[in-house]
């Protein structure tokens, strides 16, 4: 018979490989048998399209070591709901297993999770401009000035041109330079599709 963690936490036990279908009263009639139960937890999906679904684990708390020693020792790989085999082990030695601290040391984790800013959130931010609407027209004004002067060729300040004048200046060809190639010139004979 192996022998438990001498830790406090050796009364908890991880259950594994469970349905989803699974529900807190199918957990509490299969472990009670083998002890009182002191604490059921049914580890949820905090996010994603996955929200509020089970994840497939939970711990069992039990009073006593002995028993939560009895109910690893005869359920561990026994199937259980949809043809499932129980993974059923001390929450400790799966934590060990996994690099993490205690069960409830992965708990404080997710909680601090919420807490903190994803990396998406902060490139979000960052590219933000703070100081509302002026704010942010001024930094366009400011991004299309230079596009004029970078078309302009990058030397002196970039003529300010209204509209019309705008309109009237979109029409030059852009040099063969720019990273387009030239349109061809339309020929006389554009009435027969190229082959």
């Amino acid at each position: 018979m192996p022998t438990p963690p001498s830790s406090a936490s050796s009364t908890r036990l991880f259950v594994g490989n469970l349905h989803p279908s699974v529900s807190d009263y199918d957990l509490v009639q299969l472990f009670q048998p083998y002890g009182h139960l002191t604490k059921l937890d049914v580890v949820f999906h905090r996010s994603g399209p996955l929200r509020g679904k089970p994840k497939g684990f939970a711990f069992v708390e039990f009073s006593k070591r002995e028993d939560s020693l009895r109910a690893k020792v005869e359920l561990d790989g026994k199937p259980f709901k949809a043809g499932r085999t129980l993974s059923v082990n001390f929450a400790n030695q799966v934590d060990e297993a996994t690099g993490g601290g205690t069960g409830k040391a992965v708990r404080r984790r997710h909680d601090d999770d919420e807490l903190r800013p994803t990396t998406l959130s902060l490139v979000k931010n960052a590219r933000q401009v703070k100081g509302g609407a002026d704010a942010k027209i001024a930094a366009m004004e400011a991004k299309l000035a230079a596009l004029r002067q970078k078309k302009a060729g990058g030397g002196g300040e970039a003529e300010e041109s209204s509209p019309k004048s705008s309109s009237s200046s979109a029409l030059k060809r852009a040099p063969a330079s720019a990273g387009l190639p030239v349109k061809p010139p339309p020929s006389s004979s554009s009435s027969t599709p190229p082959r």
